[in-house]
């Protein structure tokens, strides 16, 4: 017996024994049936990390007749419409369109039939530096955003890569994550506000 959606139970008896690997950083089910018309098996938590301003869609992953998508800014769920970015609150799949920075966080599940839940998603907003052009911070080309990060990014620094940043401006970002090998230079004068 295991949870297939938070809020029901399933019991799924096999024809033979359940392997599971451990892949590392995952694991994998096998599971052989017959006369089974179908399950979900997911994670409890799918984090987004996408680019601000990008339009997402969030599968449900199971089907129904009533839909309704629900969101959490951190004061627990609630009921959502389509208002602002958001369209198909009461379909299979949610569209959050330009996503703006102030989404950052936000987890979105939606509800069938008003008592299964579908898996549950954060939206994080999350660039990398590829320094293909220059040095320079605040220049967009060198984001794989395609956008200088701002206070709802998240930015990752890898190593191996050229023109690694520096800092002409006052600048904050979310959170910085800098892989070993990957410089970071704040100029004098200038201050790197980390948020997290």
């Amino acid at each position: 017996m295991f949870n297939p959606i938070p809020g029901g139970n399933a019991v799924i008896i096999p024809n033979s024994a359940i392997t599971i690997a451990d892949l590392g950083t995952m694991y994998s089910l096998n599971i052989n049936v017959t006369n089974f018309g179908g399950f979900y098996i997911g994670g409890n938590n799918s984090k987004l990390n996408v680019c601000r301003g990008s339009t997402i869609s969030l599968p449900s992953n199971i089907s129904g007749s009533t839909y309704q998508w629900q969101a959490d800014s951190g004061s627990g769920y609630a009921n959502i419409s389509n208002t602002g970015a958001n369209t198909g609150t009461n379909t299979a799949a949610l569209i959050i369109t330009n996503a703006p920075a102030n989404l950052y966080g936000y987890k979105y599940r939606c509800v069938i039939y008003g008592i299964t839940f579908s898996q549950e998603y954060q939206l994080k907003f999350t660039t990398s530096r590829e320094g293909g052009v220059s040095n320079v911070w605040e220049n967009t080309a060198n984001w794989s955003c395609g956008q200088v990060p701002d206070d709802s990014t998240d930015v990752v620094i890898y190593a191996g890569k050229s023109n690694y940043p520096q800092f002409g401006t006052n600048t904050s970002v979310r959170s910085l994550k800098i892989n070993t090998g990957a410089p970071v230079t704040v100029n004098t004068g200038f201050t790197l506000n980390i948020l997290q």
